[in-house]
């Protein structure tokens, strides 16, 4: 037993110093001890910081109001001027909103699928079954629109698993959206 739980923790330590190096992920991958993500990406284009853009929340998919305000923190991270929507609009009342408000851009993210992490402690304290063991997961779409001309700009597909330590799908948005966003927004110093 001492010997499980020392191999545990020795691919536990591995995996958390190579999940920085993307091409390493196969050797550890296997385990499900680190958080895995692909991000897809529809074009090439860079997006100036000094624009405003709108965040709004769709109605249709899972997204929640707490990824909501994630959403909105992490775009506010590289485009200060980034406003969050007050309630759920369809794409069409999106655009209005974004246009009245006088933002150049319309962000509008719908979550396709989330799963919160059933880990060891539930199966431990037989609150779950062996066969209920998940990992926590993330799916998301998110579409970049121009305001003024309604025309997309850009489209996101972000698609992640959860590594021992992330326990909430929500989690899992951070590090891809982060790497989108900094080469969305090249033209900072």
């Amino acid at each position: 037993m001492r010997l499980c739980v020392l191999t545990i923790l020795v691919l536990l330590g591995t995996s958390c110093s190579l999940a920085k190096t993307k091409h390493l992920y196969g050797a550890v991958g296997w385990t499900g001890l680190i958080d895995h993500h692909e991000l897809k990406r529809s074009s090439g284009w860079a997006i100036d910081p000094n624009v405003d853009i709108y965040v709004a929340i769709s109605p249709e998919g899972i997204m929640d109001e707490i990824l909501h305000v994630q959403l909105t923190e992490i775009f506010q991270r590289y485009y200060p001027k980034s406003l969050a929507a007050t309630y759920r609009e369809s794409l069409q009342q999106s655009l209005i909103s974004a246009r009245l408000a006088g933002m150049d851009y319309l962000v509008y993210a719908r979550v396709r699928n989330r799963l919160d992490r059933n880990g060891f402690g539930k199966w431990t304290r037989d609150e779950i079954l062996f066969s209920e063991l998940n990992r926590a997961q993330l799916n998301m779409d998110i579409y970049i629109y121009a305001a003024i001309n309604e025309q997309l700009v850009d489209f996101i597909q972000i698609d992640a698993k959860g590594g021992l330590r992330t326990g909430h799908g929500n989690d899992l948005m951070w590090e891809p959206l982060d790497l989108y966003l900094r080469e969305l927004s090249q033209f900072r110093n």
